[in-house]
């Protein structure tokens, strides 16, 4: 799923609504039953269209592998906000691409530590 994709889903199911629940009634003082179940539903549909984008990016995305040594540089660049077009030329025994360089600078969840 992509992020468009994901947009026209969400849309799609707001404009569909909840079904009501006739058994759920709300545990919140003062929220009506209909808002109640207008809410739960707003945030299970959220909650599953972000799972969903979630398995496709991750099932998408490489790890890249780093030592620690090389993962805490990259985190004190990141930390400093410094990139550079040659970042895999200044650290070529890293032996990552500028892409990867650049990957793992912008989501550092994505490396993984070796040893």
């Amino acid at each position: 799923m992509t992020f468009d994709e994901a947009i026209i889903k969400w849309n799609a199911a707001l404009e569909k609504g909840p079904l009501t629940n006739p058994f759920l009634s709300s545990p919140v003082a003062g929220v009506s039953d209909k808002k109640y179940n207008q809410q739960q539903f707003v945030n299970r549909t959220f909650s599953a269209i972000i799972e969903e984008l979630r398995e496709t990016y991750e099932k998408n995305v490489a790890t890249i592998n780093l030592t620690q040594s090389q993962y805490d540089s990259l985190i004190i660049l990141r930390d400093e906000e410094v990139f550079e077009d040659t970042y895999s030329e200044r650290y070529p025994s890293w032996g990552l691409t500028t892409e990867q360089a650049m990957q793992a600078w912008l989501h550092p969840e994505l490396v993984e530590v070796v040893d």
